[in-house]
């Protein structure tokens, strides 16, 4: 498989294209320090500590310069889930090693980064609900759906068809209609008995 096929020249790099003839500007006490780095990178990164090895790696390239630390950057970066970062190592590695012997590999390594690249943009931008990446404007805008329309009587309609002109009516008709049957049914009072004082006649 290809992720350890990779693996495996996460180490041969360095040890081969690294400590050539090539690197003779590099003075001794920088190499060792270097390889110590190495040593420490690759113990981390077989222990899965991806980020040490990270460190060690990147230590090792600023003291030695040279192509198959790049690589090893690389994988960190890829294992890392960092793929922006993972493809430029592999590219820079591939443009400083031209005649790389693991060149195949590592260009399908960063195709398989390119398309993992792409499908975290479109999760991204799903997640931040904005319409993904689209570098030849195809695809249409997002617009708000349009409001919904309030229904209206047809013009020229009289107002004493309209319904909320009989609601009132309705409400006073029924008030009327039941004080007038109450009036109707409710039984007569007795008749008041008359005065006993009588009338106050006048003309007396």
């Amino acid at each position: 498989m290809v992720r350890r096929s990779v693996a495996r020249w996460a180490v041969v790099a360095v040890l081969v294209a690294g400590w050539s003839p090539a690197s003779a500007e590099i003075t001794a006490e920088d190499k060792a320090a270097a390889r110590q780095h190495f040593n420490n990178g690759k113990g981390a990164f077989e222990l899965g500590r991806f980020a040490d090895a990270l460190r060690e790696y990147e230590q090792a390239y600023k003291l030695a310069p040279l192509p198959g630390f790049l690589f090893n950057i690389g994988q960190c970066y890829r294992n890392l889930d960092n793929h922006e970062k993972a493809i430029f190592s592999f590219r820079l590695y591939l443009k400083k090693l031209p005649d790389a012997k693991n060149r195949a590999a590592t260009e399908t390594l960063i195709e398989e980064l390119q398309q993992k690249a792409e499908e975290e943009r479109i999760r991204k931008a799903q997640q931040a609900n904005v319409p993904p990446y689209d570098p030849d404007n195809t695809r249409p805008p997002i617009t708000d759906p349009p409001p919904i329309p309030i229904p209206r009587p047809p013009p020229g309609t009289p107002f004493y068809k309209q319904w909320w002109f009989w609601v009132p009516v309705s409400v006073v008709v029924v008030g009327a209609t039941s004080i007038g049957t109450y009036y109707a049914v409710r039984p007569r009072e007795a008749e008041l008995p008359s005065s006993a004082l009588g009338v106050w006649d006048l003309s007396r």
